[in-house]
């Protein structure tokens, strides 16, 4: 946490005390009473500005992922269809996409020698062009606008369209379950039923079926 930052001037305490009735007129106060100085105009506009740097940056370096709005990031290099790496100044990070499950989250969530396993390495070996779905889609270098929710990105590959949706639409990830995210699920749900209906990516095949378990992990 920030220090809360606090600017006081020295001050002095007088008490009088009065016998009877004696009026504030009658008493004589010999010693003079000297103001405390006070600090130049332009002195304490500048502490003030500096300290609103200094905390800018303190914010900007400690918290990139608290943002809300969408933020700016570099594309460092694509590991794999749902996992990626970006950077925000000097500051990289691992992005995984937001609201779906990607074939590469299936198979490691999978046990060893699984039927869920088994039928993604069979669905790569078969069309290895999708393994590096992502990596024909996105340019590393290149800046792309993210969203972080739940500790996931959204990433806005194409304009208003995500990498999840993206995903979504060809079959190379599901939808999460039980997502409730009123601004995305009907596009999420709408990518995942037209992959589904124009048999896409693991549609094709029934790695949906052996791996409903895995998914609702």
């Amino acid at each position: 946490m920030i220090p809360n930052l606090f600017l006081g001037f020295p001050s002095y305490a007088f008490a009088f005390s009065f016998v009877g009735k004696a009026k504030l007129s009658s008493i004589n106060i010999k010693e003079k009473i000297t103001p405390p100085k006070t600090l130049s105009t332009n002195f304490n506009l500048k502490s003030f500005i500096l300290t609103l740097i200094f905390l800018s940056l303190i914010i900007a370096q400690k918290t990139p992922l608290l943002a809300k709005e969408p933020t700016l990031a570099i594309l460092k290099d694509v590991h794999t269809n749902g996992m990626q790496r970006y950077g925000i100044k000097n500051y990289t990070f691992v992005c995984t996409p937001y609201g779906v499950v990607s074939l590469e989250k299936l198979y490691t969530r999978s046990p060893k020698k699984s039927q869920c396993r088994k039928e993604i390495a069979n669905f790569y070996k078969k069309n290895p062009n999708l393994q590096n779905y992502s990596l024909s889609q996105l340019h590393t270098m290149q800046s792309y606008h993210i969203e972080f929710k739940e500790e996931k990105c959204l990433v806005h590959s194409h304009g208003e369209v995500t990498l999840s949706e993206m995903l979504l639409l060809n079959g190379l990830a599901l939808v999460k379950l039980g997502f409730d995210d009123d601004e995305f699920r009907f596009a999420f749900v709408g990518a995942q039923k037209s992959a589904k209906e124009k048999k896409k990516g693991l549609w094709k095949e029934t790695i949906y079926e052996s791996c409903l378990g895995v998914l609702e992990q």
